[in-house]
């Protein structure tokens, strides 16, 4: 049985939002994404995010490319980490983890490529962070930080899940 949702049903299923709330009340989510010449992998991701209802939403990035996110985006919280050579750098796996307190739910990917501090930085985060997880598995094709996901506590309020989204889905 084939069942489409429609707008209205769509709506149906959303909370009400008070008018006086704050948008931090909607959810804190950490998006990790892009590397030189992925700048609209991050941006797509940021404004996806919001579009789905996220009420704060952190976009952290190579340095290299943060002004490009920071004129792009108005509403996301774009943040610098730092990089090598357009990419995350091995430094940026220790500069995540206090970002990561005070977070509803973390995005690693799209666009943050292969280079040894991405996978630093996976790994970091995967250890790290006692929130949901969403891994863009588009970018991991090798398996070096995915098997550290074997040693994460398995409790049932930690969800990992590795997904490919198309951007057709969030924009």
């Amino acid at each position: 049985m084939t069942y489409e949702l429609n707008h209205t049903d769509v709506l149906a299923l959303l909370p009400d939002r008070a008018p006086w709330a704050h948008k931090g009340d909607f959810g804190k989510i950490l998006l990790l994404c892009g590397s030189r010449g992925y700048t609209g992998a991050a941006a797509l991701a940021a404004m996806g995010a919001l579009r789905c209802g996220a009420g704060l939403v952190f976009l952290a990035v190579p340095e290299s490319i943060y002004a490009i996110e920071a004129v792009k985006l108005t509403e996301p919280i774009v943040l610098p980490l730092s990089d090598e050579d357009g990419a995350f750098s091995m430094a940026a796996a220790e500069e995540v983890l206090p970002l990561l307190n005070g977070k509803d739910a973390v995005l690693i990917g799209p666009g943050i490529g292969r280079a040894p501090g991405a996978d630093a930085l996976l790994r970091a985060v995967i250890e790290n962070a006692r929130v949901p997880l969403l891994i863009d598995a588009d970018e991991r094709g090798n398996n070096a930080a995915v098997t550290t996901l074997h040693g994460r506590p398995a409790a049932g309020k930690y969800l990992i899940v590795m997904i490919y989204i198309s951007a057709s889905v969030c924009y």
